[in-house]
């Protein structure tokens, strides 16, 4: 139910280029993201991934339910998903988004065999371009707090 409310809300922004989720026309597309941690983690990550991304079972040893600053900046990736994962592979490497897997999950819209499965697993390629923007742009800042 909460999946499908947040859903439903992202269908009612309007940001950017938007990528249907798989079999629906709703992107996942925060309004007025901004290129910062606090707003990524606030209209993001805390509303679209901690259906997954929460407690001891969170997927990816991920859990975004609380301050997940510093399980992602400089935190080495649990990418149990590639079958050929990039060696000291960062979930969030500052500076370097190509080398960061929050920003591969996002923008891949499929399977990588580097990065394993775009994000949602449910829709990957449904994150707006917009979101996946704040996201880059924010770690080539240097992914300040």
């Amino acid at each position: 139910m909460r999946t499908s409310v947040a859903l439903a809300a992202a269908a009612l922004c309007a940001c950017g280029e938007s990528r249907p989720v798989a079999g629906s026309s709703l992107p996942i597309c925060p309004s007025a993201i901004q290129a910062t941690y606090t707003s990524i983690d606030q209209t993001l990550l805390k509303v679209h991934c901690t259906a997954c991304h929460t407690g001891q079972q969170a997927r990816g040893l991920l859990d975004l339910s609380g301050d997940a600053y510093d399980a992602l900046v400089g935190f080495p990736a649990q990418n149990v998903g590639a079958s050929t994962p990039p060696p000291g592979l960062l979930r969030v490497k500052p500076g370097d988004p190509d080398t960061s897997l929050l920003w591969q999950k996002l923008v891949i819209d499929g399977v990588s065999p580097l990065y394993g499965s775009g994000m949602p697993q449910n829709a990957p390629g449904t994150v707006c371009q917009a979101a996946s923007d704040a996201v880059r742009a924010w770690i080539l800042a240097g992914a300040p707090r």
